[in-house]
C-alpha cells in the first residue's frame, strides 16, 4: 500500500507527508503522470487560488491520468481544501473556471456574515456516522482555512459545519471519491484519525 500525494506546486505537502508517515504508511510524491501507476491511494492537497492550481496541474499533464486513475481504475482519492474544490464542476474564483467534474456543485465565495474572510480556525462538524468518522465524536473540531466553498446539498455531503447559520459542506463522499474542506493534516488527533479511516476503509 502506497499513499500517493500529488505535488503540483500548491499544498501542505510536508504536513501531509508527516501525518501519513506518523500513521505508518508508505508515501510517494507524485509530480509526473507516471508516478501514479504504482500507488494505491491518491491525496490531492491544495492551498491558494483555483485557477493557479488548475494551470499547474495542466502544465504537469496530470488531469487525464488522474481521471483514469480515479474514474476508471477507481483508486481511492482524498481532496483536501482546494483539492476538494478542484473536484467540483466549476469555481467562480477570479472568473468561471472549470474543475474536474468528479462531484456535483459549484464553488463560490462564502456568504459575508459576521465572520471575516478567509474563515480561519477551528469549527465543529456534524457527520452522518460514515466509516470515515469511526472513533470521531459528533461536534468534533477540525481546522479550516478557506474563503470559497462547495455549494452542494446532496447525499454526497456526509459532514458539514455551521457558518453564520448556513450549513457548509465539510466532507464529501461519492464512492471512491472523498474530499474535505478542512485540513486533516492540521487537525491534530481528529485529523489523524480521519486520515487513517480514509486509508483503512477504502482498502485500495
Amino acid at each position: 500500500m502506497i499513499i500517493g500525494i500529488i505535488d503540483y506546486g500548491l499544498g501542505n505537502i510536508k504536513s501531509i507527508l508527516s501525518a501519513i508517515d506518523f500513521l505508518g504508511y508508505d508515501t510517494k510524491l507524485c509530480s509526473k503522470k507516471d508516478d501514479l501507476d504504482d500507488i494505491s491511494h491518491i491525496i490531492i492537497p491544495g492551498v491558494g487560488a483555483y485557477k493557479r492550481a488548475l494551470d499547474l496541474i495542466k502544465k504537469k499533464d496530470l488531469i487525464y491520468k488522474l481521471n483514469s486513475q480515479v474514474l476508471k481504475l477507481q483508486k481511492p482519492v482524498l481532496g483536501i481544501c482546494l483539492g476538494l474544490q478542484l473536484m467540483a464542476e466549476n469555481s467562480t474564483e477570479f472568473g468561471i473556471n472549470k474543475g474536474f467534474g468528479w462531484i456535483k456543485g459549484n464553488v463560490d465565495l462564502l456568504p459575508r456574515k459576521s465572520q471575516n474572510l478567509p474563515n480561519i480556525g477551528w469549527e465543529s462538524i456534524r457527520h452522518n456516522n460514515s466509516v470515515l468518522f469511526d472513533g470521531i465524536k459528533q461536534n468534533s473540531n477540525f481546522y479550516f482555512v478557506h474563503s470559497y466553498y462547495l455549494k452542494n446539498n446532496s447525499s454526497d455531503v456526509v459532514a458539514n459545519y455551521n457558518y453564520g447559520g448556513i450549513k457548509i459542506p465539510a466532507v464529501i463522499k461519492k464512492g471512491n471519491i472523498i474530499a474535505t474542506q478542512f485540513h486533516p493534516e492540521k487537525s491534530q488527533d481528529n485529523g489523524l484519525k480521519f486520515l487513517e479511516n480514509f486509508i483503512k476503509s477504502s482498502n485500495g
